[in-house]
């Protein structure tokens, strides 16, 4: 059986409009973010190795999260919606209010996947065979549940979170943040980290769902072995008790799973004991998917989980995918970070803009920072904080007219307790005027003085270096 297909579109309208009778009410006691939500994560493979031997990676990122908003919102669905970006990888989610919305979803996620992978290889040519993706997919039912009002009656289940962030609030405005947290969602996280390239992982309970929305058409259950196949059994941490969770992998058709399409001739990968295991079951029809399934839900307890989300169906839900982000809020929370942008000044001549600062005992060199601030973009920003310190400033910008990032980078902050994300880009100047607020002095020197100055911070030598070749289109 191919997975691809979808119900007829009368029977589904059919389907996606039935109501039981007592449904109404509960309907209107659902708030716009709680119900059943879909997600699925894009991760590009080997990101780092192609960093170290490519000038262009920025302009790869920038079109991987472009190819990826685009296509997923013109091929799978159009509700979908972008929950973040966590350096190479980037999370949507979907709101999903009937079980017959599951048909043909993963084929459709698979499809995008693997053209989104063939347009950088297209595109960036010098990739290919070095960066590839890898995908997830997983499903949970989620509450709303406002943090401030305390924990108490917090269970085990997934909440959206609001909270309010005193470092963003002013006079003007209140600033909600709100992110997906809880147990299943760690559960797709975990399973993520054991996808492989151009591999599409679905969860095990997500599996199990796309599956049932088919068995009204009295389908033969071993005909799901055709799409879905178990590759190993993994302990995860947190998960089941640390009892093996069964990784699930995704593909169109039967002859998707010979052994020369599955995999690249040197995949380390295609060798292992367990995955050699299950293909000889699946090869000798020793094994059926669906029934395979279901065992472990049962014996693991995660049978309630997919209960619950079918309950949920027949209750009724007809609230759409909502926006994380709204006039009152930033995203995420947890995993939510701090950004800091940081604009490296280069003369005619490649002299480098540097300031002085003293942090506790110690005495720094840096390129200055500005904070975000709200929704403020980016070039608004960098040209109130850096306009003041350079004469003839002229920032490097894409197709887009935006500043062109030429890196990124993380630290934590101790002091806040949160993780801060930084951004980089270049402007051509032709002088530093004045040094920033909290700053001992500015100073123009050559690119070579920073390789070996302990003052500056990690690889601040190779983001000057990059950051030239990005100006000067070395």
């Amino acid at each position: 059986m191919c997975l691809n297909k979808e119900v007829s579109l009368k029977k589904r309208k059919e389907l996606e409009g039935l109501t039981p009778p007592d449904a109404s009410d509960n309907v209107d006691k659902v708030t716009e973010y709680e119900g059943i939500y879909l997600f699925v994560s894009f991760d590009l493979v080997d990101s780092t190795k192609y960093k170290n031997i490519a000038t262009d990676w920025v302009d790869l990122f920038s079109k991987f999260y472009d190819y990826s908003k685009e296509r997923m919102s013109k091929d799978v669905n159009d509700s979908i919606k972008v929950w973040k970006f966590i350096g190479d990888e980037v999370l949507f989610y979907l709101k999903v209010n009937s079980l017959v919305q599951f048909q043909g979803i993963a084929a459709k996620v698979l499809e995008v996947m693997n053209n989104i992978n063939n347009q950088i290889h297209k595109n960036f040519p010098d990739s290919k065979g070095i960066i590839y993706l890898k995908g997830t997919m997983f499903v949970a039912k989620v509450s709303e549940l406002e943090q401030e009002k305390g924990s108490s009656d917090k269970g085990h289940g997934n909440y959206i979170i609001t909270t309010k962030d005193s470092d963003f609030n002013s006079n003007e405005y209140s600033v909600s943040i709100k992110d997906f947290l809880g147990p299943d969602i760690d559960l797709g996280f975990r399973i993520a980290k054991h996808s492989h390239k151009k591999q599409l992982i679905v969860s095990l309970e997500l599996a199990y769902l796309i599956c049932r929305s088919y068995l009204d058409e009295n389908i033969e259950t071993k005909r799901f072995n055709e799409n879905f196949r178990i590759f190993e059994l993994q302990e995860l941490k947190g998960i089941l008790h640390n009892r093996k969770y069964p990784i699930i992998w995704f593909k169109n058709s039967q002859t998707a799973w010979e052994k020369t399409k599955l995999f690249e001739y040197d995949d380390e990968v295609q060798y292992s004991t367990e995955y050699q295991i299950y293909q000889k079951r699946y090869n000798e029809n020793k094994i059926n998917t669906y029934d395979e399934m279901n065992r472990i839900l049962e014996q693991s307890g995660r049978k309630i989980k997919v209960e619950e989300i079918l309950k949920s169906f027949e209750e009724g839900d007809n609230k759409s995918t909502p926006d994380l982000v709204s006039t009152n809020s930033i995203v995420p929370l947890s995993r939510s970070t701090e950004v800091h942008y940081v604009l490296i000044g280069i003369t005619k001549n490649d002299k480098v803009a540097i300031f002085k600062k003293k942090t506790d005992d110690t005495q720094k060199k840096d390129f200055g920072c500005v904070h975000s601030e709200g929704y403020r973009p980016v070039l608004e920003l960098l040209k109130e904080y850096y306009e003041p310190l350079f004469s003839n400033m002229k920032i490097k910008k894409n197709e887009k007219d935006l500043p062109l990032p030429i890196s990124l980078y993380e630290y934590e902050n101790t002091k806040k307790n949160k993780k801060v994300t930084g951004f980089m880009f270049v402007a051509e100047i032709e002088d530093v005027l004045d040094k920033p607020n909290d700053y001992l002095s500015h100073d123009l020197i050559n690119l070579e003085k920073i390789k070996d100055d302990s003052q500056f911070y990690n690889n601040s030598y190779q983001n000057v270096k990059r950051a030239k070749q990005i100006l000067r289109h070395e």
